[in-house]
């Protein structure tokens, strides 16, 4: 934060009155400022009230951008979201605005894990604690979901969700897939410990 004018700067003043004569602008529009206030000519003040003009198009400019970049993140995001979450041909379509067809598989296989008392553990456990056991368990059950070709669903409090024959087709083999991946989980779970 920068003194609006200098002559008020160096004046006693109270704390309250104080506050209201600086403000938050950048050294450069300081500048521009200050040199509008010494300049002796009309042509100068000009200029300098063209410069503070220009420089405050600059900012607004670059806080454009800013937010632009921002929301393209957050697009990007989205897109990969749907990417990993949902069969490619229901991934474009939903990117593109598009309906949706029905998928039909023969079968599929859903696996649910939930914690056991974890709505007892949710209420006595701190949060941290609960969320560092959480992250551990979920990851672990991430990486064998990656070994044994297992598409994590979805997480809703203490329950993980997943199956095969879902993004890809796994006909032949989703149920001995899912219960290889179901026995790697139990083990998971009791070497992950809360804290």
């Amino acid at each position: 934060m920068v003194p609006l004018n200098k002559s008020e700067k160096s004046a006693p003043q109270s704390e309250s009155s104080l506050e209201a004569m600086y403000l938050e602008i950048s050294e450069d529009e300081f500048n521009a400022r200050s040199n509008l206030w010494e300049s002796p000519s009309l042509e100068k003040k000009s200029n300098c009230v063209k410069n503070m003009h220009s420089l405050h198009h600059h900012q607004e400019e670059k806080a454009n951008r800013d937010r632009s970049f921002l929301s393209d993140m957050k697009v990007r995001n989205a897109e990969n979201t749907i990417i990993q979450n949902f069969p490619k041909e229901v991934a474009i379509a939903m990117m593109k605005g598009q309906e949706v067809r029905d998928m039909v598989k023969g079968s599929v296989s859903i696996f649910f894990c939930d914690i056991v008392d974890y709505f007892n553990l949710r209420s006595t456990l701190e949060p941290a604690l609960l969320i560092g056991m959480l992250v551990r368990l979920f990851a672990a059950f991430d990486r064998l979901a990656l070994l044994h070709g297992v598409q994590r669903v979805d997480t809703v409090d203490g329950c993980y969700i997943a199956a095969t024959n879902f993004l890809s087709d796994q006909s032949a083999d989703h149920a001995a897939r899912l219960a290889s991946f179901a026995l790697a989980a139990l083990a998971a779970a009791a070497a992950t410990p809360i804290d």
